[in-house]
């Protein structure tokens, strides 16, 4: 289970779209120079049809082609997901409950409680909460839900 915000906390946004930039392109790359070398392969198959090695050259080509595909996507997939795991700092949490407190400091509520990013602005409200929760009547917001501007609680 994930632990309370509190006032103080930091919010962080994801390196997601920089990661999926980076592995569409370099994805793309590995599919190219797959599809380059399949084509190469497909077209010395079909040059060489009448010395018998034809059909293993075109055989072959339609296996680089997959296979390239293949670690093209697993590519595309691993620099994508490792972006979207990484979390730059990008603000705090500044308000909270009034009188409901987490070690001293302040609970943050998800739709009262406000925080400054960075990126974004100073003003951001805290959008997602618990659904069990409920803290003077509202959700209380946990390490890792939302932010107005894409943040996470971190």
């Amino acid at each position: 289970m994930f632990e309370a915000a509190r006032v103080g906390d930091g919010i962080g946004h994801s390196g997601a779209l920089a990661g999926m930039i980076a592995g569409t392109i370099v994805g793309g790359l590995i599919a190219a120079v797959g599809g380059i070398a399949a084509g190469a392969l497909f077209m010395a198959g079909i040059a060489s049809s009448c010395l018998g090695v034809g059909v293993l050259l075109v055989g072959l080509s339609f296996a680089v082609g997959w296979g390239t595909g293949v670690l093209a996507e697993k590519a595309r997939d691993s620099i994508a997901e490792s972006g979207a795991s990484s979390m730059s700092k990008a603000g705090t949490l500044l308000t909270g409950s009034p009188n409901v407190f987490i070690n001293s400091l302040a609970a943050v509520i998800a739709t009262q409680s406000m925080a400054a990013c960075n990126k974004d602005g100073p003003s951001m409200q805290v959008a997602q909460g618990s659904s069990g929760v409920f803290i003077n009547g509202q959700p209380a917001s946990r390490l890792g839900d939302k932010i107005n501007c894409g943040a996470s609680i971190t």
